[in-house]
């Protein structure tokens, strides 16, 4: 019975991705609201549904333009990838720099801040992480220093990025191009 309720979620979820996709953001949260109930009903609170379940809200909210509750089923998200899987720093990094992305949105930058930096910080605890991640959650640390004029940290930030796109991609790929566009920019701010 179980198999079978798996599949009907995942059936709800597919119909909630196609309403969002169609920008009928109010129906694909109705529907997703529904499929938590059915996730509630079938006792998978500790699945990896429900995580999934967790950070669609928290977008489609994102998208409403309600930004306080697509931050609150973020975090709910968070608190169930670490129930589910302990210590998962690649979950968690992406779920932060998620949550740091609806802050930033609601125009809240000093938590926006703080939850990119703890996102780089856990990234970089998982050995396999591709270092391209780090530098795409530095580039929001960056935009959000630059935004407060920390310079000085920008440059930091920025330094760090454009060392690992040198070394993967070299001097002649767009990433390392925009990075030293990055560096420009912030000195010529100093």
């Amino acid at each position: 019975m179980l198999k079978l309720e798996k599949e009907y979620i995942s059936c709800l979820k597919y119909l909630v991705a196609m309403l969002y996709i169609q920008s009928k953001y109010n129906e694909a949260l109705e529907l997703n609201k529904f499929v938590e109930s059915k996730i509630e009903e079938a006792q998978l609170l500790q699945s990896q549904l429900y995580i999934d379940l967790k950070i669609t809200q928290g977008i489609i909210y994102a998208k409403l333009n309600k930004f306080v509750e697509a931050q609150a089923e973020t975090e709910q998200a968070l608190l169930a990838t670490e129930k589910l899987h302990g210590k998962d720093y690649y979950l968690s990094a992406k779920i932060l720099n998620s949550m740091g992305y609806l802050s930033r949105q609601a125009g809240d930058t000093k938590t926006a801040l703080k939850y990119h930096l703890k996102s780089v910080e856990l990234a970089k605890k998982v050995p396999i992480i591709d270092s391209i991640e780090i530098t795409k959650y530095n580039q929001n640390i960056l935009t959000l220093y630059l935004s407060d004029n920390k310079l000085n940290d920008a440059l930091s930030i920025a330094s760090d990025s454009h060392e690992i796109l040198k070394r993967i991609y070299g001097n002649m790929h767009p990433s390392y191009a925009q990075s030293v566009n990055n560096l420009g920019i912030i000195y010529l701010r100093k």
